[in-house]
């Protein structure tokens, strides 16, 4: 009889600090959407896409019309996107899923393409004032090499955003890589 009544104390006890440990930091539960999770909404939606890579004094930039489908999942918590273009004549596919981490006080990012079998994950803020989402992401390039790069995502007006990724050359120089303009289909 003690020891099923000491079982029962610590089961109680255990289930308590478990759910005390999924409470969020105001006492809500964490799968609550908040005001960060809210501004995800203006991502959702389809998108056509014009993205926008290399470019030269000598050349210009190659450029490539794409669509780009989110929606918004789990509560309002992910924002899943899947992006459609082609890089160098190949159907390129890519799947990000955006939320808001509360405990970090950031944005969180996962990346996953049809051109690298690495997974990007990426961390940032969004600046109300300039309406730009600034991440610095880290991954890996085509060649499997470790590589950190910075991205933003600038809205011009509630329908057309300008996506922006930057690396470092070889010198430490930052250097464009690719920019991508989201117009919403209408």
């Amino acid at each position: 009889m003690k020891t099923s009544k000491l079982m029962a104390g610590a089961l109680l006890a255990g289930i308590s600090a478990m759910a005390l440990a999924s409470q969020g930091q105001d006492g809500a539960p964490p799968s609550m959407a908040g005001p960060e999770h809210k501004l995800l909404e203006k991502w959702a939606g389809q998108w056509e896409t014009t993205m926008k890579m290399g470019g030269s004094a000598d050349a210009p930039p190659t450029t490539t019309p794409g669509t780009s489908k989110a929606r918004l999942e789990c509560g309002g918590l992910w924002l899943i996107t899947d992006f459609d273009s082609s890089i160098m004549g190949m159907p390129f596919h890519g799947h990000e899923t955006l939320g808001y981490d509360a405990a970090k006080k950031k944005y969180v990012l996962c990346w996953v393409d049809s051109m690298s079998s690495s997974l990007s994950i990426g961390e940032g803020t969004f600046d109300a004032k300039t309406s730009t989402m600034n991440f610095v992401v880290k991954g890996r390039d085509m060649t499997g090499a470790e590589q950190t790069w910075r991205q933003a995502d600038v809205w011009k007006d509630a329908d057309t955003r300008e996506w922006t990724m930057w690396s470092q050359s070889a010198d430490g120089k930052e250097q464009q890589d690719l920019q991508i303009v989201y117009k919403r289909k209408k």
